[in-house]
C-alpha cells in the first residue's frame, strides 16, 4: 500500500499480475507472499489474454508458456513483455529450465530460476513499493504536463491563426503599386520581422495634381507595433476643411498633427514613430518633404548622382512642441527616389572599404547600379536574402520607392 505524494488522504494499492496457464506450474508460494505484503493480485491465463488486466498493474510475474512438445517457449512472450516495458512494468519470468531461444531481458525484466524463493519475491515487492509512490506522483506530474502541453498547443495554433489574420489585415492597408500615377511609377519592398510589422507606408491621390506618400516606422516590432500603425494611418492628413473649402496640408504640417495625436495617447514604455512624409506636384515634378526622426531617403539622380534629402525634424509621439522644417526638390525624368526604415540597416552589412565599417545609405544604393525602380528593389532584396540569418530579420524592413518616368515612356 503506497500513499501518494502531494494527496496525504489517498492511498494506492499495489496490484501484482500472474500470468500462469494451466500447467505453467508457478509456486503457490508466490502469490502467497504478494498477499502477505498487502499487494492485491490479478490473473491473466495466457500472454494473449491480459489487455484488460494490465490496467492499474504495478508488476508482473509470469512463466513462459509451453510449446506443443511440452518445452518452454517464447511464442507471444516477446509482444507482452514489450507490452510491459512500454508501460514501465517491473517484470519478473520465472522459468525453472527451458529449451527455446533465450527469454526477453531488459531494464524492468529479469528472470529467475527455481532457486527464487518466497523470501526474495518480498524482498522485490519491497523495493517495488518503495519506488512505486515516486512513480505514481511522476506519471501524475507526465500526465499534468501532458495535458499543459495539448491546451499549449491549441492555444498556440489559435494564436497562430489570429496572427496570419492580423497580417492579412495589415497588408489590406497597404497600397497597389501597380500602374503608374501621371508620369511616376512606384515601388516598394515590405518584409516584417515577425507576422505584423512597425512599418506602414501608403501612397495616394490627394487631389488632380498632388500625390501623398509616406512610410513611417514604430519602434520596435510586433503586435505593439502593428497596433499603433493603425493610428498613423488615420494620423497622416492631407486635407483639411478651411471655410468650408478643402486646403491642402503642407508636410510639416500634417506630421506636427500625427505628432500631437500621438502625445495625446500617452504611449507606454517610450515608444515613438519615425515618419517621411511627402507631397509631390505632378504638373511642376516639385516634391514637398518633412521627415520625424527617420533615416534620410536617397535621390539616385538621371546623371548618375546619389545624394540624401535631408532635412530637420525630431521623433513623433514624445514632445508636443515637436518642430518639422519643410524642404522641397525638383525632380526630373530618370530620378529615383527611395525612402526606407531602419531596418534596411540590420539587414545590410557595410560594403567592403566603408570607414569604420558604418552602414552608409548612399554607397549603398551606387552598388546596386543603373535600371529601373523595381529592378533596383529586387537587386536590393536579393543582397538582403542573401546575408546570414535573413529568414530571423531583427527588425522590420521597408523601402518606398518612386521613379519619373519619360514623356515617351
Amino acid at each position: 500500500m503506497v500513499r501518494v505524494a502531494g494527496e496525504p488522504f489517498r492511498t494506492y494499492i499495489l496490484r501484482l499480475l500472474l500470468i500462469d496457464a494451466p500447467n505453467h506450474q508457478l509456486p503457490p508460494a508466490l502469490e502467497i507472499a504478494a498477499r502477505a505484503v498487502g499487494w492485491e493480485v490479478a490473473h491473466a491465463g495466457s500472454c494473449h489474454d491480459v489487455s484488460d488486466a494490465l490496467i492499474g498493474c504495478d508488476a508482473a510475474l509470469l512463466a513462459p508458456p509451453l510449446s506443443v512438445s511440452g518445452d518452454r517457449s517464447t511464442s507471444g512472450l516477446d509482444k507482452l513483455v514489450e507490452r510491459l516495458v512500454d508501460r514501465h512494468i517491473p517484470t519478473l519470468i520465472y522459468a525453472p529450465e527451458w529449451s527455446a531461444s533465450p527469454l526477453p531481458r531488459g531494464d524492468f525484466v529479469e528472470v529467475v530460476g527455481s532457486g527464487f524463493s518466497a523470501a526474495e519475491l518480498r524482498g522485490r515487492f519491497a523495493m517495488i513499493e518503495r519506488y512505486q509512490k515516486h512513480i505514481v506522483r511522476l506519471e501524475h506530474e507526465l500526465s499534468n504536463m501532458s495535458r499543459l502541453g495539448r491546451q499549449l498547443h491549441d492555444h498556440f495554433q489559435d494564436l497562430d491563426q489570429e496572427m496570419r489574420l492580423a497580417a492579412r489585415l495589415q497588408r489590406g492597408f497597404l497600397p497597389c503599386l501597380g500602374e503608374p500615377i501621371q508620369g511616376v511609377r512606384f515601388a516598394s519592398l515590405f518584409r516584417p520581422a515577425t507576422w505584423v510589422s512597425g512599418d506602414i507606408f501608403d501612397v495616394f491621390r490627394v487631389d488632380d495634381e498632388h500625390t501623398a506618400f509616406y512610410l513611417a516606422d514604430a519602434v520596435g516590432h510586433g503586435v505593439a507595433s502593428g497596433l499603433l500603425t493603425i493610428f498613423i494611418k488615420q494620423g497622416m492628413v492631407a486635407t483639411e476643411m478651411d471655410g468650408g473649402v478643402a486646403r491642402l496640408v503642407s508636410p510639416q504640417e500634417t506630421l506636427a498633427g500625427l505628432n500631437r495625436t500621438l502625445v495625446k495617447l500617452a504611449l507606454p514604455n517610450c515608444q515613438f514613430v519615425t515618419a517621411w512624409y511627402g507631397l509631390l506636384n505632378h504638373r511642376t515634378m516639385r516634391l514637398r518633404y518633412a521627415r520625424g526622426g527617420h533615416p534620410y531617403p536617397v535621390l539616385m539622380s538621371r546623371d548618375g548622382t546619389v545624394r540624401e534629402l535631408q532635412s530637420g525634424g525630431g521623433l513623433l509621439g514624445i514632445m508636443e512642441e515637436e518642430t518639422f522644417d519643410l524642404a522641397e526638390v525638383q525632380l526630373h525624368p530618370g530620378d529615383k527616389l527611395a525612402v526606407y526604415s531602419d531596418g534596411l540597416e540590420c539587414s545590410l552589412p557595410a560594403l567592403p572599404g566603408a570607414a569604420q565599417n558604418m552602414f552608409a545609405p548612399v554607397d549603398q544604393f551606387k552598388a546596386l547600379g543603373s535600371g529601373s525602380i523595381e529592378t533596383l528593389f529586387e537587386r536590393l532584396e536579393s543582397r538582403v536574402n542573401d546575408q546570414g540569418g535573413s529568414l530571423c530579420p531583427q527588425d522590420d524592413l521597408t523601402i518606398l520607392g518612386l521613379e519619373v518616368l519619360d514623356s515617351t515612356s
